[in-house]
């Protein structure tokens, strides 16, 4: 009974997360959010398949593999190719529909454009 609710709120927090993350407003509260739902699906899911030794593992690097990214050294950035980069992300953002708070393909605001783009150029 446990494990069939401990499912249960692991399969709703999975779809909050598509959710929120589907929305295009984003906040602090927002990504809050779905950093919470997910971490929630991850402490269920890991409850749920601790008695696999296999899934359980990859269960508990999954976090660590998530941050490697962040921890990697940077490169040099070339100011010309951010700034063309950005220009270009600028133009494949018109005729994005308008929406408050927006920062996304599917919506974004004036001041949601500046940082999608930067972000994307970076990407």
């Amino acid at each position: 009974m446990c494990r069939r609710l401990s499912l249960i709120f692991c399969i709703g927090s999975l779809l909050a997360a598509v959710v929120l993350w589907w929305n295009p407003v984003s906040s602090k509260m927002h990504n809050g959010g779905i950093l919470l739902a997910l971490g929630l699906a991850w402490a269920l899911g890991l409850f749920i398949l601790w008695n696999r030794k296999k899934c359980r593992i990859c269960l508990i690097a999954l976090p660590a593999l998530a941050t490697l990214p962040f921890l990697l050294p940077q490169s040099k950035i070339d100011q010309d190719q951010l700034r063309s980069a950005y220009i270009q992300n600028l133009r494949k953002l018109e005729n994005t529909p308008y929406v408050w708070g927006g920062e996304s393909s599917r919506g974004i605001d004036c001041s949601g454009l500046a940082r999608k783009a930067m972000r994307d150029a970076f990407i």
